[in-house]
């Protein structure tokens, strides 16, 4: 709640906090500052201080079309990267710029190299993450076609449409509950799936 509060200093005190705890539960509202550019460089410098706990929060930007927050981001990644970063990193080396392409490859050296160690997280497994480096942000609409979310399509199973968003957080949604366009993209996604 800290981390939201409209005081500067109170806000920058918790955060400041959470960061030397390291404390897991900080990643996803940290991270969502990511998407701010008022925030955006103290949410770096703080989920790199956190290291491998906060690996995630890059995840979802390091193919974003604004070339130099991509690149950042992969290389926060070469930072405190763990080998579940590499799927996503592979995905980036297809950006349409070549400097993200280098950051990503460098990145992955750099992860190889460390050889540091992942930190479980609850909900998010290595079947998951590497899901994740063939898959990008999308706009998912619900069926009433009123409401919208950005999110990585992770997984469908048992009639549920898993989804990570930007802040890291994991949906479980109907396949109901989704347009009739986020139904075909699924069945897509579902065709290549061997």
């Amino acid at each position: 709640e800290l981390l939201n509060h409209e005081d500067h200093t109170t806000k920058t005190t918790a955060r400041e906090i959470l960061v030397a705890l390291k404390d897991p539960r900080a990643v996803g509202p940290i991270g969502a500052g990511l998407s701010d550019n008022r925030y955006r460089y103290d949410a770096q410098r703080s989920l790199i201080a956190m290291g491998p706990v906060a690996e995630s929060a890059f995840w979802p930007h390091v193919t974003n079309e604004e070339w130099i927050f991509a690149k950042d981001m992969c290389e926060a990644l070469g930072q405190i990267g763990t080998k579940r970063s590499i799927p996503i990193l592979e995905g980036a080396k297809t950006h349409d710029s070549s400097f993200v392409k280098r950051a990503a490859e460098d990145a992955i050296t750099q992860i190889e190299l460390a050889k540091r160690e992942p930190v479980d997280l609850p909900g998010t497994t290595d079947a998951e993450v590497a899901d994740e480096g063939i898959r990008k942000m999308r706009t998912w609409t619900d069926a009433s076609g009123s409401n919208t979310i950005e999110a990585l399509f992770i997984k469908f199973e048992s009639g549920k449409v898993r989804l990570r968003t930007r802040s890291g957080k994991f949906l479980s949604l109907w396949l109901s509950q989704l347009s009739g366009a986020d139904r075909i993209y699924l069945m897509g996604q579902m065709q290549r799936e061997p």
